[in-house]
């Protein structure tokens, strides 16, 4: 028998439960639609922030690039300023010192003469310590080329010069092969030219000088060094090696200005590498060195 009323299949929604899940659905929507534009607000300001932040890096980067360019030009005059107003009275200095020993030399008693010598040798030295100063700020200034440096080409052709000026001397000089790098290749002789000058100093006087470049690793990276066997230094004073005009041994007996190995970690540092050392008083000196990649030297 038909009923009266339309029978509903069984597990559908009424009419009321349709009503319910569209609204939940809208509301879900709604909420939805305000979360999404929260979000575009946030990123809005978040992009806008970023971009004022990033406007004050730029001009925090052009005030010190001017800054440190103001530096380099003001470092410029200071060189020149040294390199004329200081040298000429040094130069009278000497040389009237030189005229007082060739002219009057005979008049001056062993005591007066003694003291014009000294006035003399220092002026001298002040010259050098002129010239080695400078010679450290062009390689903090002087632009930095970039090619491939035979590194033991360099060192063979350094050490025939050390020999070749004391032929007397009983020398064994250990050089790897193929020690090739990425750098400039007259800073990178500098370096070679200090750390092999120093080797070959400060071994004077043992019966052979032993001298070896050679390279290791250090986290798969090469790690190069010069050792030698000569008097070697007080390792607790290891950290001013590389300090200007510092001197761990008598400068009476072992000459030189204190400034090459400060050159060499100049050097080294614009070729994003650093150096350090080891030693043991008596017992020889090992300078260790890595090249990285070349810094550029600021635009002029």
């Amino acid at each position: 028998m038909i009923g009266s009323s339309f029978d509903r299949p069984t597990g559908e929604p009424t009419p009321d439960e349709l009503a319910r899940r569209l609204e939940r659905e809208r509301k879900a929507r709604h909420r939805a639609e305000e979360i999404a534009e929260s979000a575009t607000r946030e990123l809005y300001a978040a992009i806008q922030e970023l971009k004022l932040t990033n406007a004050e890096l730029d001009r925090r980067v052009e005030q010190r690039t001017a800054e440190v360019l103001a530096a380099y030009r003001e470092l410029e005059l200071f060189s020149s300023s040294v390199s004329h107003d200081l040298r000429s009275p040094l130069r009278a200095i000497d040389g009237f010192s030189q005229i007082l020993l060739e002219d009057y030399g005979d008049q001056l008693d062993g005591t007066s003469r003694g003291f014009v010598e000294r006035i003399s040798g220092a002026a001298r030295r002040m010259d050098r310590l002129i010239d080695a100063l400078l010679g450290l700020s062009r390689v903090s200034r002087a632009p930095v080329r970039v090619q491939e440096v035979d590194l033991t080409a360099a060192a063979r052709d350094i050490a025939a010069d050390l020999q070749q000026g004391e032929p007397e001397r009983i020398a064994q000089f250990l050089f790897a092969d193929n020690l090739v790098v990425q750098g400039d290749p007259d800073l990178l002789r500098d370096v070679l030219q200090n750390l092999l000058n120093n080797a070959w100093k400060f071994t004077r006087g043992r019966p052979q000088t032993t001298i070896t470049f050679d390279f290791t690793e250090r986290d798969g990276q090469p790690v190069y060094y010069v050792r030698d066997n000569g008097v070697g230094f007080d390792p607790s004073y290891a950290d001013r090696l590389f300090r200007a005009f510092e001197r761990l041994h008598d400068p009476t007996e072992f000459e030189g200005d204190g400034i090459g190995l400060a050159t060499v970690q100049r050097v080294l540092a614009r070729h994003g590498g650093e150096i350090w050392a080891d030693g043991a008083i008596d017992g020889g000196a090992t300078f260790y060195f890595t090249i990285g990649e070349p810094v550029g030297s600021p635009a002029q």
